[in-house]
């Protein structure tokens, strides 16, 4: 059978010498092709589109056959293709392949474009230039890309900003990375990307330790563990550092185990010194508690011979805490011993400074004429550290909470004194901090207030009808459907009516409580919760547990039989928990909570955005939901930088595969902009107030 051939001279049929049709050989070939193939003349005609054409650009090869291959290029590289073709056909290779990289793009029959990989050649079939083109859309594979990029980007701008050292370790110990915090940490220079180096020599006590923690990650036996150690610095002295390695050898833009590290050597040192010494504080080298009590004693004693007063100043470093996370125990302890020197610079001779621990100083001031020289004196230390601290190149400010007791003639001892102080210290804290408080007999009738709030709580507690639950809706933003209602206390007092929790939570926590009164709730909600369910309401219900709650070990056995009792599906209960969590037992935190979730109890990080928490240990909890706190909220619309923080919260919720609920919403604009940034639910007075159920 003789070939067919077209006008332009292209073979399209013979019978070859074992009979096959060779049009229909081509035919099928090319129809179960699972790439496009479009064959074009010299002029760039389209001679053939085969099936995985047709599906890719959306025409039927019909209409494109005789039809300029423009029409699959947008408008705007059309001219670049015609150049590139041009040249390609007075080049000697046969076959050049363009990526979309290269810009290559092609054009569906709906408009839409998408980035693609095309390999032509070039033949001559009959004396005339054919051109093929092998198309695949890469539209995926370019998202993927892109993903990675930014999830690289992103990974490099927290390892760039951590106040921690950062240093990602190869499995057979190579330096792969490091971040510049490395440099101040063991003075060795920072490990950029595409280098290596050599991991710094470990204490040979610590060598089998670091080996074991190290092989474990590893080999999977845990994803992340911490340890201490000591690391050899450039200078030949060794530092402590706190490690936690993370196995993230499976993370593209990782691929390494990653070890954070914050100095610990001014911590350990301190440690050592304290079993040596027995009445100085071994970081400041002020007299300890012990010392102190002593002191006190025989200025109490002194003052009832000569008439005089002794006053005690109770000191609280203002979120302390924070500075220790944020920056380090090594600049914590600095910062401490920076206080300790200001407050020797403003006593008296006479003044004893000690440290308790922690952020507390104690200030005892024998041989006053009144509470008058003592406030004076507490005006002096709040003055004293208004300056900025200049601590390791940067410049921190801090205030204190200070509680004044001043010893009257009723012979008090120094316990008694100390507990005054501490109790208007902490009342100085609650308003906000930076002040001082006296304790007097207004403060004193507050404590008893409280302790009559107790009292009537205990009653409450017993009863059956005055402690009930509201429920706040919380609804999905794109739909505004009610997805879930938070469990709230109330207190139905029967003399002063509704109370609202701010009257009685802290106190419940104070006394041991918090118990019975989150068991309560509890057990409130999954009721509700439960005939909700069954009348065909859809919806989850919320319960706050305080960090005390998670410390109770009848926790799990209480959740379970509660919602075994009122047949409470699975992911329909969550428990809320602050940041505070992370300040108590960050360990035992995460064991319960991850009970919990096998329980089929979703959980939520409340306030987030207020607390202490930190990034390196929020991944340590088996969360579900992340609530950003109404504090960011309240100002979003007018304020870009609560905007910006928002934003960012809601970008690393979701890359931690976290839903998202903003707390506080008041206005439809808040509403409007949340959505825009993608937060996924809303909660908030615009959306409804607490009720009952």
């Amino acid at each position: 059978m003789p070939a067919a051939v077209t006008k332009s001279g292209v073979l399209v049929g013979e019978v070859g010498s074992r009979g096959l049709d060779a049009r229909l050989l081509l035919t099928r070939v090319l129809e179960d092709a699972s790439d496009a193939i479009i064959a074009t003349g010299e002029d760039q005609e389209i001679l053939l589109f085969n099936r995985a054409a047709e599906e890719l650009f959306g025409y039927c090869s019909d209409e494109l056959i005789g039809q300029p291959l423009s029409m699959l290029l947008p408008q705007r590289v059309r001219r670049r293709h015609a150049g590139h073709v041009a040249r390609f056909s007075g080049e000697t290779i046969e076959r050049r392949s363009m990526s979309e990289r290269s810009g290559v793009v092609g054009l569906r029959r709906d408009g839409d474009e998408f980035p693609a990989e095309v390999t032509i050649a070039k033949l001559r079939v009959s004396g005339h230039l054919v051109f093929t083109a092998t198309v695949r859309d890469v539209s995926e594979r370019v998202a993927l890309e892109e993903q990675r990029r930014r999830a690289e980007t992103r990974f490099e701008s927290l390892v760039e900003h951590s106040a921690d050292t950062i240093m990602v370790v190869s499995p057979d110990r190579r330096l792969l990375f490091t971040s510049p915090a490395y440099t101040r940490l063991l003075g060795h220079a920072t490990v950029k990307l595409g280098e290596q180096a050599t991991l710094p020599r470990v204490h040979p006590e610590d060598e089998a330790l670091f080996e074991d923690t190290f092989t474990d990650v590893i080999a999977g036996g845990t994803r992340s563990r911490e340890q201490e150690m000591r690391l050899l610095h450039r200078d030949g002295d060794w530092r402590w550092i706190h490690a936690t390695c993370t196995n993230l050898l499976e993370e593209p833009s990782v691929g390494g185990v990653v070890i954070n590290a914050h100095d610990i050597t001014a911590r350990k040192s301190a440690e050592a010194a304290l079993r040596q010494q027995a009445l100085f504080d071994p970081l400041t080298g002020l007299p300890n508690r012990i010392l102190l009590a002593d002191r006190l004693t025989q200025a109490l004693a002194s003052s009832e011979r000569t008439g005089c007063h002794v006053a005690v100043l109770f000191l609280d470093i203002d979120r302390f805490k924070v500075v220790n996370d944020s920056l380090g125990h090594g600049t914590g302890d600095a910062l401490l011993l920076a206080v300790a020197r200001r407050l020797q610079k403003i006593r008296r001779g006479v003044d004893t400074i000690a440290r308790l621990g922690g952020d507390e100083f104690l200030i005892v001031a024998p041989g006053l004429e009144g509470r008058e020289q003592a406030l004076q004196l507490a005006d002096r230390i709040l003055a004293s550290l208004d300056d900025p601290f200049h601590l390791a190149n940067r410049e921190l400010f801090l205030t204190a909470s200070i509680g004044v007791s001043v010893s009257q003639g009723d012979r008090p001892t120094a316990e008694r004194v100390i507990a005054d102080a501490d109790a208007a210290m902490y009342e100085a804290k609650r308003r906000g901090g930076k002040r001082w408080t006296l304790f007097d007999n207004e403060l004193r009738n507050r404590m008893l207030q409280r302790i009559t709030v107790e009292t009537e709580l205990r009653l409450a507690l017993g009863a059956s009808d005055q402690i009930v639950v509201h429920y706040q809706p919380i609804v999905e933003l794109t739909s505004g459907r009610v997805v879930s209602r938070e469990a709230l206390a109330r207190w139905e007092h029967p003399e002063r009516g509704l109370i609202l929790p701010g009257e009685f939570i802290l106190v419940a926590e104070e006394t041991g409580l918090i118990q019975s009164l989150g068991a309560k709730v509890l057990d409130a909600a999954c009721r509700d919760s439960g005939r909700r369910a069954r009348i065909g309401i859809d919806e989850m219900v919320s319960v706050n547990l305080s960090p005390c709650q998670l410390e109770d070990p009848q926790l799990l056995g209480l959740v379970q039989s509660s919602m075994e009792r009122y047949g409470i599906p699975r992911n329909r209960l969550a428990v809320e928990v602050t940041e505070n969590v992370l300040i108590r037992d960050i360990d035992r935190a995460a064991f319960v909570l991850g009970e919990l979730r096998r329980l089929g109890v979703r959980l939520v990080i409340d306030d987030f955005g207020v607390g202490y928490a930190s990034l390196r240990y929020l991944h340590r909890l088996p969360l579900d939901i992340l609530k950003i706190d109404r504090e960011f909220i309240s100002s979003l619309v007018e304020d870009a930088a609560d905007a910006t923080i928002v934003s960012t919260i809601i970008s690393m919720a979701h890359n931690m595969g976290l839903s998202v609920v903003a707390e506080g919403v008041e206005t439809q604009r808040q509403a409007d902009v949340l959505q825009e940034l993608g937060c996924d639910y809303g909660q908030g007075y615009l959306f409804g107030r607490p009720r009952p159920g």
